[in-house]
């Protein structure tokens, strides 16, 4: 949850009742959201851009599988559909289906 505050503070022109609404949810539901993984049966894969540091460690000790794709931002899948999509593809298809 403490990674989300640099996230919001980059928008120089925010102000900090527009970061404070921005992070109030993750605050509210980070416990939660954590808690709920281990419930959860099916793999669970995050693709993400190397734009933030990705805390590769604490996800995989939550069950999530980490993939850090490069030279990326947010929009990873439209920015680079040829390194995503088989990324993607290949996630899908070791899930058996």
């Amino acid at each position: 949850m403490d990674r989300c505050v640099p996230v919001a503070r980059q928008r120089p022109e925010s102000t900090p009742e527009q970061i404070e609404a921005f992070l109030a949810p993750f605050r509210a539901d980070f416990a939660a959201a954590v808690a709920a993984l281990t419930y959860i049966t099916a793999p669970i894969v995050a693709i993400n851009p190397d734009i933030q540091p990705t805390d590769v460690e604490s996800m995989r000790r939550h069950g999530v599988e980490p993939v850090v794709l490069t030279n990326v931002g947010h929009f990873l899948m439209i920015e680079d559909p040829e390194q995503f999509n088989p990324i993607l593809a290949g996630t899908l298809a070791s899930f058996g289906g």
